[in-house]
């Protein structure tokens, strides 16, 4: 509430818990608040492209979020492991402060100045046709099909 922007809501999949948060989320409704169960890839896509930034603890903000330089605030640990590419603001220590703080950071011109040319450490989304083409020109032949046994 904190936070004086549109807000889209992309309510919680079946994870343990999530019928709480779920609960919580719904019931603190605002008016600049919109709520989808989920969404269909491609309008999910279309309005990342849209967005100012991400916030919360999806891998989308790790893994999708790059390709259309927008700044992710990533909540908790749930994404720890993951490789984060530079337009992921990382809060660990959860507070609201740490939040309201993070997305004012994430929406401020000298950051999405950082940001606009990284690179997705996860691809550049043209992997199929790099495997196309890999297929396409290897030959098939005795040293494809036959395996040594090195044992």
């Amino acid at each position: 509430k904190r936070i004086n922007m549109k807000k889209i809501w992309i309510l919680p999949n079946n994870d343990a818990g999530s019928a709480l948060l779920k609960s919580r989320m719904l019931s603190s409704k605002s008016n600049d608040s919109h709520y989808f169960e989920n969404l269909p890839r491609e309008k999910y896509l279309k309005l990342l492209k849209m967005s100012e930034c991400i916030v919360g603890n999806s891998s989308s903000g790790i893994l999708e979020s790059s390709s259309f330089k927008i700044p992710t605030v990533n909540i908790g640990r749930r994404q720890h492991q993951r490789l984060k590419p530079k337009n992921v603001i990382n809060i660990e220590n959860i507070s609201e402060n740490k939040i309201v703080n993070a997305v004012k950071l994430a929406k401020s011109h000298k950051f999405k100045t950082r940001i606009k040319k990284i690179k997705n450490p996860y691809g550049d989304g043209k992997s199929s046709n790099k495997i196309f083409n890999i297929l396409l020109n290897t030959p098939i032949n005795d040293k494809l099909i036959i395996k040594k046994l090195t044992y």
